[in-house]
């Protein structure tokens, strides 16, 4: 499986967070990144695997290869609930650091 760019990482999060904030479960929101980023399709087929195992949601990102600044904020997300809020900020942060890295 090919490395996730920041760039893909932050797609990623801005798009679960739009959909989880417009009422989509989060196996409904993966199934709809595998439309939307079909490079990625496995990656996204394995974290909803994850999921139905019964992994939490920083586990199945850990296992999708996200950096270790997604994982320590979805767990701070498992405790405060708000994983839509969360994503949102990580895409936010990720974008910045990307332009950043483009300066």
């Amino acid at each position: 499986m090919t490395k996730l760019s920041l760039k893909q990482q932050a797609l990623a999060c801005e798009l679960l967070a739009m959909l989880l904030e417009s009422g989509f479960t989060l196996d409904a929101a993966l199934t709809q990144l595998q439309v939307h980023l079909p490079q990625q399709q496995a990656r996204w087929q394995m974290m909803k695997q994850q999921l139905a195992q019964g992994a939490d949601v920083a586990q199945a990102f850990a296992v999708a290869e996200f950096a270790p600044l997604v994982l320590s904020q979805l767990q701070l997300a498992l405790i405060h609930g708000q994983l839509h809020y969360s994503l949102q900020t990580i895409a936010t942060y990720l974008t910045q650091q990307v332009a950043s890295r483009q300066k």
